[in-house]
């Protein structure tokens, strides 16, 4: 159940940046670029605060680390431009990476059911299109970043119809892992030891039996 949960919130976000890349193509990788400094500077923050609060002091590598995080994090927020084009080529990876993942569930699953073979053709356009953006990542950002919002609201689109349509067939696949760990946590449990009132009565049959 974890596993649908996660896929669900997976193909949302992807959905909603798919959305976000073809409404405003232009400025959203810009933002999202800005939005990763902030994600580098605030944790850097956090561990510098946390590393000068304790009375112990921490290894200057921990430090330094910290302090290039908040470097970097502003590098990104006072030039996106410049990381734009590397961005572009990060989505595309993504996209393959996304169309491969998707191959292999489908895979996964046929021996379990019985899978169309048209489902696995938007993952393999997918596939293609992350490869596109990989080879040519186009003189404008503008086609790549509508091309790359497409692939991703299709890539949602199709998990979310995997996960709906295939959700008993995936709760089997999670089961045997379940089942194979409960048998060996069975398997190295200890002997049960003889209770003390056992023991007492074999060695009253066994004074008996001197005894006769």
């Amino acid at each position: 159940m974890k596993l649908l949960n996660y896929g669900i919130v997976r193909s949302l976000c992807a959905l909603i940046v798919g959305i976000l890349l073809i409404v405003f193509p232009t400025d959203v990788p810009k933002y999202l670029v800005m939005a990763i400094g902030c994600l580098f500077i605030i944790p850097g923050l956090i561990a510098l605060f946390i590393e000068y609060s304790r009375k112990e002091k921490s290894p200057w590598g921990s430090t330094v680390s910290s302090i290039g995080s908040i470097l970097f994090g502003f590098w990104l927020i006072l030039m996106p431009n410049f990381f734009v084009r590397i961005f572009i080529y990060v989505l595309g990876a993504i996209l393959v990476l996304a169309g491969v993942h998707q191959i292999s569930r489908f895979s996964m699953m046929r021996d379990y059911t019985k899978v169309p073979v048209g489902f696995y053709i938007f993952p393999v356009l997918i596939l293609l299109a992350g490869l596109v953006v990989l080879a040519n990542p186009f003189e404008t950002t503008r086609i790549a970043n509508i091309i790359l919002g497409v692939s991703a609201i299709i890539y949602a689109i199709i998990d979310i119809i995997r996960i709906i349509k295939f959700h008993k067939v995936i709760e089997k696949m999670e089961k045997p892992v379940v089942d194979v760990e409960a048998e060996e946590v069975v398997e190295e449990l200890p002997a049960p030891t003889e209770t003390v009132e056992e023991v007492k009565t074999e060695e009253v049959e066994e004074n008996e039996t001197n005894i006769d």
